[in-house]
């Protein structure tokens, strides 16, 4: 999941939200989405997140609210997997389901801030 903690240089630390109706899958709160066909669908593993969704939605559903992504935002995200060889600065891929950060640097898209736990970082989509 992802969750915005912290606008750089932002008077408020909460995104506008849109709203854009819901692909074929069902949505999950916090997943990193984008558009295909005018609907959300997860953005995959090596896409850079266009929308992270503020609420879960059923499959086809007419209105998801989300939040754009942009450069000054951070994100604390959970992990796949354990991050303790990370190395902060680095770019590492999401999961599949898009929901989650891994340990993968090859076509990363998410720039590691910082470790915070085993399985939780902050990062940015630059």
């Amino acid at each position: 999941m992802f969750k915005l903690t912290k606008v750089e240089n932002g008077r408020i630390n909460v995104g506008e939200p849109e709203y854009y109706p819901a692909g074929a899958a069902a949505i999950t709160q916090g997943e990193g989405l984008k558009l295909s066909s005018g609907n959300l669908v997860v953005c995959g593993a090596t896409t850079k997140p266009t929308f992270v969704a503020l609420a879960a939605a059923a499959a086809n559903a007419e209105s998801v609210p989300v939040i754009p992504v942009t450069p000054e935002q951070i994100y604390e995200a959970d992990a796949s997997v354990s991050l303790a060889s990370a190395v902060v600065g680095t770019k590492v891929t999401l999961t599949a389901t898009g929901d989650a950060i891994t340990a993968t640097t090859s076509d990363g898209v998410a720039t590691l801030l910082s470790v915070v736990a085993d399985k939780l970082a902050l990062v940015k989509f630059e």
